[in-house]
């Protein structure tokens, strides 16, 4: 989330979003996360896709860096 520009209130906001969306758990999905910024595992793509839109309604923050990886 860092990478994105996030706040901490946003990226709570975004994780919030995205779990609910997903139907994971916020902690899981944190760790999905974290897991695929250190490329110990990718992002499955339904997941991507749901934090793409979530981070699109968002048009401040720096896509181009995650969406790239």
């Amino acid at each position: 989330m860092a990478g994105l520009g996030c706040s901490i209130q946003e990226s709570w906001e975004i994780l919030v979003e995205v779990s609910q969306h997903s139907n994971i758990r916020v902690r899981l999905l944190a760790d999905m996360i974290t897991a695929s910024a250190t490329d110990a595992e990718p992002l499955p793509q339904s997941v991507r896709d749901h934090l793409a839109a979530a981070v699109a309604c968002r048009p401040h923050l720096r896509r181009e860096s995650w969406m790239m990886g």
